[in-house]
């Protein structure tokens, strides 16, 4: 090969554990089908954004149901979001330690105690991380102005943008350490390839007038300093580092692409998240399965309705590499294994075959650290819909209730779905997943 390589713990089912000493980055292959198609670390990081937004379309979207009035329900998310971002990333506590591993990890000089500048180094990785590229052309420890030219979460629509504007920027708060308007302006928003973004201190410019509502999420339009023209820099199609393979923060910490990776891993089913926290938060206890069945209805139809065009479905088993011989479960288990590949879930095939397809995922990660114990059922639901158009309407999805502890497993075979009423003279097969 040309080089001497140095192996190293796999971080996830797609590190091929190889660092190039050339270069000294990891080595990603991306994802793999079970046919053998190798995906790209482009292509893999793009297809986890987007699965993320789709999977936020249906949780926000099954909200909506759930609480009609739009103030209400962008609150109790931005709230939800802002609790867990005010307990992390408390300064004077740092419950978690996440405030001593930033300073560390980012190369924070020690005369730097506060101030936006903190603040800079982070949030600007964090686009990057969601594939949002940009720049940012203006930092001081009292104001930082940002540009960024793409959003792979536009579909999931404007409340996407009000949380992240909401209850996200409280992640930047605590760092910094200080008080600041958090501002979006210059952005018609929904799939405008241009977002102009700014904070500024309470200290030196006070709080804007244009955040008359009192709502995190509706800081929006200019700020006290004058802003830069529109499009004074390209546009930026595509985040540096996918191409570069290193990541720098504005005081010079670097990341490598799979790092950049292993961390967005872990941030874009935020605000699949936020929608679960904010629907616990305002429904009772006892109503809860009405909730529950209000989302699975909105998964069961987004997954139905991903396949559902003949072109479509050519279109993933092409991307898959399926032989043409092979229409069954099999089809749909590879498709849940490049998902588990790209959100970096421990993930095996306990069975691959044309009678049965078992998928075994880790049950922490796959809800993230276990917060959200709801997305094993909303998956249930949403790859049950995928069944019936990417195979056929013959095929289910279901959660193995005997599944080892830690684990989820989906159990992919035939059988029937829905409320079937006995007709007379037959009776229908009964089958569950209690007989895997």
């Amino acid at each position: 090969m040309g080089k001497k390589e140095k192996k190293l713990i796999p971080d996830n089912i797609s590190d091929v554990r190889e660092v190039d000493e050339d270069s000294g980055l990891r080595k990603f292959r991306g994802s793999i089908t079970p046919w053998g198609e190798i995906k790209s670390f482009k292509e893999t990081f793009n297809f986890l954004l987007r699965h993320a937004a789709m999977h936020g379309v249906a949780y926000i979207n099954a909200f909506k149901i759930v609480e009609p009035d739009y103030e209400t329900r962008l609150n109790a998310m931005s709230k939800f979001w802002g609790d867990q971002m005010k307990y992390t990333w408390d300064k004077k506590n740092d419950p978690i330690g996440a405030i001593k591993h930033f300073e560390e990890r980012y190369d924070i000089p020690p005369f730097l105690e506060k101030g936006l500048y903190r603040s800079a180094c982070f949030v600007d990785q964090g686009d990057e991380l969601m594939l949002m590229p940009g720049y940012i052309w203006y930092a001081t420890n009292d104001r930082i102005e940002k540009e960024i030219h793409r959003c792979d979460l536009d579909i999931i629509g404007p409340d996407a943008c009000d949380l992240s504007n909401g209850g996200g920027c409280w992640f930047c708060r605590g760092i910094a350490d200080v008080d600041f308007n958090n501002m979006l302006s210059q952005r018609k928003g929904c799939g405008d390839p241009y977002c102009h973004a700014h904070h500024e201190t309470y200290a030196k410019y006070g709080e804007n007038p244009a955040h008359k509502s009192g709502h995190d999420w509706e800081m929006w339009g200019p700020g006290f300093a004058p802003q830069r023209e529109h499009d004074q820099h390209p546009h930026k199609a595509e985040c540096d580092y996918l191409n570069t393979g290193e990541f720098v923060t504005p005081l010079g910490s670097r990341f490598t692409a799979g790092d950049m990776y292993q961390l967005c891993t872990k941030m874009p089913m935020n605000y699949s998240g936020n929608a679960v926290g904010a629907m616990r938060a305002l429904t009772k206890e006892e109503d809860l399965p009405k909730i529950y069945a209000i989302v699975n209805a909105m998964f069961d139809t987004a997954g139905k309705m991903q396949f559902a065009e003949w072109n479509t479905r050519k279109a993933a088993r092409e991307w898959l590499g399926v032989p043409n011989d092979v229409s069954d479960g099999r089809v749909l288990g590879g498709y849940i294994s490049m998902i588990m590949q790209a959100r970096s879930v421990a993930w095996s095939f306990v069975e691959f075959s044309e009678e049965r397809t078992i998928v075994e995922c880790d049950a922490t990660t796959l809800a993230m650290f276990g917060q959200f114990p709801e997305f094993y059922e909303s998956y249930r639901a949403y790859f049950d819909g995928m069944a019936k158009t990417l195979v056929d309407t013959q095929w289910v999805v279901k959660l193995d209730k005997n599944a080892p502890e830690g684990k989820v497993r989906y159990v992919i075979e035939k059988g029937l779905y829905g409320y079937r009423r006995e007709k007379p003279g037959y009776t229908f097969e009964k089958k569950t997943c209690e007989e895997v």
